[in-house]
């Protein structure tokens, strides 16, 4: 596809061209597209806090459907570790200045 204003794809959404044109206007330009494995790596990091599997990987590049990467989305949030995330029940050592917080006060009822 061509490119349009700030490195937007011509066909690309409404959002992508007037962020291009914003961009274009200053003298700069998008990023450029990430690879799929670069895509899944971020959105497997993202969702589940860890780092998608080789076989994981393997099978998305694979995947040359159009819908392949809403698949992994919607695969990636069905997924238990997702849940872990989004309920804080997975330790993060970041933020537990590496101990885990164990504490009465850390806890969340059952």
């Amino acid at each position: 596809m061509p490119a349009a204003a700030g490195g937007a794809k011509a066909g690309g959404s409404p959002v992508d061209r007037f962020i291009g044109a914003k961009l274009a206007a200053k003298g700069l330009a998008l990023a450029p597209e990430a690879s799929r494995e670069v895509l899944l790596r971020r959105l497997t990091l993202d969702l589940t806090g860890l780092p998608p599997t080789t076989a994981e990987l393997d099978a998305f590049l694979a995947d040359r459907a159009p819908d392949a990467y809403d698949r992994a989305v919607t695969r990636l949030l069905d997924s238990p570790r997702y849940g872990l995330i989004q309920t804080g029940s997975c330790p993060d050592i970041g933020q537990s200045h590496g101990r885990l917080a164990t504490s009465a006060a850390n806890t969340v009822p059952a």
